[in-house]
């Protein structure tokens, strides 16, 4: 069995949430602190109480009666295989009656013997059923089950006006097929076989939150099911023990995932207990001595020992929920551990997460969004394929989804040397709190040339628009990079009016300081071992390299005398610098040494970051991507 449809109404944080898909393998509900992932986690186990939701439009004024009940509806999908094991362990199940003059295929019900018998065989002739319950629960404790039509996903069930429907006595045969009904009789809707299944369902599912769980002894017993607190984790793993060579496998896993535990065992302790004990050393050592007891281990321990035994022992499908991995577990761990999930795809995983880590290993089937708003909490789902074209498109720009996930808005940028340089002018120049804005450098910058240009913005745009998983693009600060006004206004354009040039030809060209060059060299170790760097001899070799021709743009017919700091290539001339100067013993790094000549500009004069910190200032604060769509460029470059 499997949650294939949920929603949540009148539940703390929830109001109403719009109905989400669940689907089998994994499934992964994320969100900002304090948005709902919890109370989500905690609705699905279907033993949630009753906590209604409360603002002042529910409690208009103080000590107003809430609404009752906290409610969710929700379908499970099952094949017919668990279906008719589950009616088969009991002598009678009872079925919904369908409405008078319900065709299928091969007939219609009348109610008589003869078409009961050829409804139920053609119920039975279904692989697969999708049953749907309404789950009411109460602040007094109480609760009350009752299927949501249609019955089994397959017909309407009759109606009568006292609530006491009609049902049809469902058996098992010997073939393993829906027996002969006999007598038809009343009940409520709670003796519907789709509210057994559902309870039934609850004993499927298992939650491991990110609390530390007290499980490191308990009562020696014979019961190999593990409680859905874990509470018997001692008892189980002490029966597990017996069978050798899969105790071996659950031992192999562990120290797979925890590579510092080599090995798990249970043993005896006093007052008829059993007690789980750690090898951080080599069984083969016998020492047992020197064993850890797990009630001394971290918490992510237990956690992962209590998730094993379940996947790898569950004869039948289960519902694994795991809330915050990422917060008991470190990121090689997580990863570790979803590639082990990965291998038992028999059960269906939903995973609370804000890991970009997290989320990227799993490359869920669906991941849902809950977000905050107005004291209210909202569900929406991303399918999964759209999830992996995402993940693959920023692949192709040099991105991760850590770079981006958690982001209000992405400011895009040249590349990695400006991803590194601009956070740090924003703070320490401009003074404006980056908050949620990421700053993100493209890698191909080239492609924004020629024919390319109009398929790769359509993908920055893409990224950015198509999914909640990943915030809107609040621009692209671009080089100059010797383009024309044209080829300028065709960016524009297809950017959306959100492209900006520097009105330099690169970030480089910001950096042309004698005496921030002569610092930094200077503090490389072994740059000039004789002699320190000095500001002069840099300045002179600026000024004789800045003359030549081949320093600026093609077509450029003399150098310029006085904006010549404007075009000429910032890097290529860093870099020439560093080779004569250094007798070519250090090379010019743009990600290392341009992160340290801005530095030390910020420090020293950062009066030559200005018209960067101006431009990022406007950007960033209240109604700059307007005064951006409307200039095109800063600094007068345009």
């Amino acid at each position: 069995m499997h949650i294939s449809r949920f929603q949540i109404l009148n539940y703390k944080s929830f109001l109403e949430t719009s109905e989400i898909e669940f689907k089998p393998g994994f499934n992964v509900v994320t969100g900002k602190n304090n948005a709902g992932k919890t109370s989500l986690l905690e609705t699905l186990t279907l033993q949630f109480e009753g906590n209604p939701h409360r603002t002042v439009e529910t409690v208009p004024y103080p000590g107003a009666p809430t609404s009752n009940p906290s409610v969710v509806r929700f379908a499970f999908s099952i094949d017919k295989k668990e279906l008719l094991r589950l009616i088969g362990h009991y002598e009678q199940r009872l079925l919904s009656r369908p409405v008078s003059g319900f065709a299928w295929p091969s007939g219609s019900y009348d109610g008589s013997p003869t078409s009961t018998d050829a409804f139920l065989r053609w119920v039975s002739g279904h692989d697969e059923f999708r049953i749907g319950i309404r789950l009411d629960k109460f602040q007094n404790g109480g609760a009350r089950w009752a299927p949501e039509g249609p019955i089994f996903g397959l017909y309407p069930a009759e109606e009568t006006h006292d609530n006491r429907p009609y049902f049809l006595p469902l058996r098992v045969d010997s073939n393993g097929q829906f027996g002969a009904p006999g007598s038809i009789v009343q009940g409520d809707q709670a003796n519907d076989v789709s509210v057994f299944l559902a309870q039934t369902l609850i004993s499927q599912i298992y939650r491991f939150t990110a609390e530390r769980f007290n499980i490191g002894e308990c009562s020696f017993g014979n019961n190999a099911v593990l409680t859905a607190n874990a509470q018997n984790l001692p008892e189980v793993l002490n029966i597990l023990q017996a069978n050798t060579a899969k105790f071996q496998l659950f031992n192999d896993l562990v120290h797979e995932i925890l590579p510092q535990i080599r090995h798990v065992s249970v043993r005896a302790v006093a007052g008829g207990r059993v007690q789980v004990i750690t090898w951080p050393h080599d069984p083969e050592t016998m020492r047992e001595d020197v064993a850890v007891p797990l009630t001394q281990c971290g918490s992510g321990v237990g956690q992962i020992l209590a998730i094993l035994y379940v996947v790898m022992t569950s004869v039948h499908p289960q519902i694994i929920i795991i809330d915050e991995p990422q917060s008991f577990l470190h990121p090689g761990a997580a990863r570790k551990l979803i590639d082990v999930l990965k291998r038992y795809p028999q059960h269906q995983y939903i995973l609370a997460t804000h890991s970009p880590t997290v989320i990227t290993a799993a490359d869920p089937q669906v991941l849902i969004m809950t977000q905050l708003e107005d004291c209210k909490t909202s569900l929406s789902a991303l399918d999964g394929s759209d999830n992996r074209d995402l993940y693959y498109s920023l692949s192709d720009i040099g991105a991760s989804l850590s770079d981006v996930f958690g982001a209000d808005q992405i400011l895009w940028v040249e590349g990695a040397t400006e991803q590194e340089c601009f956070p740090l002018i924003v703070r320490e120049v401009v003074r404006h709190p980056i908050m949620g804005t990421a700053i993100i450098g493209i890698r191909e910058t080239g492609d924004l040339e020629g024919r390319d240009a109009k398929r790769v913005f359509q993908l920055y745009n893409r990224l950015s628009k198509a999914s909640v998983l990943l915030p809107p693009a609040l621009g692209f600060i671009l080089d100059e990079e010797c383009r024309s006004s044209v080829q300028k206004e065709e960016l524009r354009k297809l950017s959306g009016g959100r492209a900006v040039f520097l009105s330099r030809r690169m970030y480089e060209n910001y950096l042309l300081s004698a005496a921030g060059i002569a610092a930094v060299a200077n503090e490389i170790a072994g740059f000039r071992p004789d002699q320190p760097v000095s500001e002069e001899e840099v300045q002179r070799l600026i000024e004789a390299k800045r003359q030549r021709l081949d320093f600026y743009c093609r077509g450029t017919k003399s150098a310029p005398t006085t904006d010549w700091i404007q075009g000429i290539d910032g890097a290529r001339l860093l870099t020439e610098i560093f080779v004569e100067l250094s007798g070519s013993r250090v090379a010019f790094e743009k990600t290392k040494h341009s992160v340290s000549l801005t530095k030390w500009l910020i420090r020293n004069d950062p009066g030559r970051l200005r018209e960067i910190a101006d431009l990022l200032a406007r950007i960033l604060s209240a109604g700059g991507e307007q005064r951006l769509r409307q200039t095109g460029t800063v600094g007068g470059g345009g």
